[in-house]
């Protein structure tokens, strides 16, 4: 996260099913990732090694067919860690990740496949919450492991993404189902839900964080929106560096004591916006990520040449400024600086037209 490269090379899996979903856990002290898809599967990532392959058991026993497992989230329940899972069998699963075993019975209720996990606690209880084609959003008591009231109902389409989290020391989750997303307060009963406003687009991701002591939803999708849960209003402009990008999950943490969204791309990239900065708190304007800007820079899809040391005009005249470079291309924004609107050199370039300053590639 420091420098934005890859840690190593890649853990590859030979004759396995495609991975649909990875999360983290400690296991005595050391740091793993929890990755499920046909089965589930736990790496060390200090010396990266397979510790733990569990294949679940079938649902019901006498049906023989590959279930395949969504999504995965980790816990801790009476001091152990576990894995709870969803996918298309229907079923939730808790994995004692120590022992590699499922814990009971797999858990029923919902009626088709379930897309989406999350682990949090309510009232000091470690629950699980599942979003699927059903239209509906469980949860569940991981202790009693049973579920807690009624599934939660509000949404119209099959829930693809669900978050857990606390606002003003209460319980809260948020879910979506693409084109609506909902924020429901756990500690009411019934939970109801409240709506974000405006979305601007479909939402395939969504998250629950804080930033600078406030409570704050993030969605992704077309971009990065910030809002406020308790009013279901934006906060601040969107999260957007002028790329092609859809965001296709979403994760929320600090780096270097910062609040911080990572936001996967259908493309293979991932993008890491500071939201302390991009949200223009403080008087102070947005730092840069790359200590250094290039002073040429090579386009790898077209061999195009960018010459960066003098003006960047467009072909309109209007003059541009290199005001970042994120490890993949330059990032440009038009005088007067706004950083808050910048775009990906390439899109600018095919958007405004940057002629004077590219030497075309030769197999352009």
């Amino acid at each position: 996260m420091a420098d934005h490269q890859e840690a190593g090379t890649p853990i590859t899996v030979e004759n396995a099913w495609p991975f649909t979903s990875v999360t983290h856990a400690f296991l005595e002290g050391r740091s793993a990732a929890v990755v499920v898809g046909s089965d589930l599967r736990v790496w060390d990532l200090d010396d990266r090694q397979l510790i733990r392959h569990v294949t679940l058991p079938y649902f019901p026993p006498e049906k023989d067919f590959k279930h395949g497992l969504r999504d995965v989230a980790c816990t801790r329940v009476n001091g152990r860690v576990v894995a709870v899972t969803g996918g298309y069998d229907k079923t939730v699963r808790i994995v004692d990740l120590l022992a590699g075993a499922q814990v009971g019975d797999p858990l029923t209720g919902h009626t088709s496949t379930i897309w989406a996990v999350a682990c949090g606690s309510l009232h000091g209880t470690p629950i699980a919450l599942t979003a699927g084609d059903d239209t509906t959003v469980g949860l569940w008591d991981l202790r009693q492991r049973q579920p807690i009231g009624r599934p939660l109902t509000g949404h119209t389409k099959a829930v693809r993404s669900v978050a857990w989290g606390r606002v003003d020391g209460r319980s809260v989750a948020i879910s979506s189902d693409r084109d609506t997303v909902l924020v429901w307060d756990l500690e009411a009963s019934p939970p109801m839900p409240r709506p974000l406003e405006d979305l601007g687009g479909e939402v395939r991701a969504v998250a629950l964080t804080a930033v600078g002591g406030r409570p704050v939803a993030v969605t992704g999708g077309e971009d990065v929106r910030l809002w406020d849960p308790l009013t279901g209003r934006p906060v601040g402009p969107p999260l957007f560096d002028g790329r092609d990008t859809f965001v296709s999950s979403l994760a929320c943490g600090t780096l270097h004591g910062r609040p911080t969204v990572l936001a996967a791309i259908y493309g293979q990239h991932v993008r890491v916006w500071d939201l302390e900065e991009h949200r223009r708190i403080g008087p102070t304007p947005p730092g840069r990520y790359a200590d250094e800007v290039p002073a040429h820079w090579t386009d790898p899809a077209t061999g195009d040449v960018y010459d960066l040391t003098g003006d960047l005009v467009d072909d309109d005249g209007d003059r541009w400024k290199v005001v970042d470079y994120d490890g993949i291309e330059p990032i440009v924004c038009e005088l007067p600086n706004d950083p808050t609107v910048a775009f990906g050199i390439v899109d600018a370039h095919q958007e405004f037209g940057l002629s004077s300053v590219i030497t075309p590639g030769r197999h352009r």
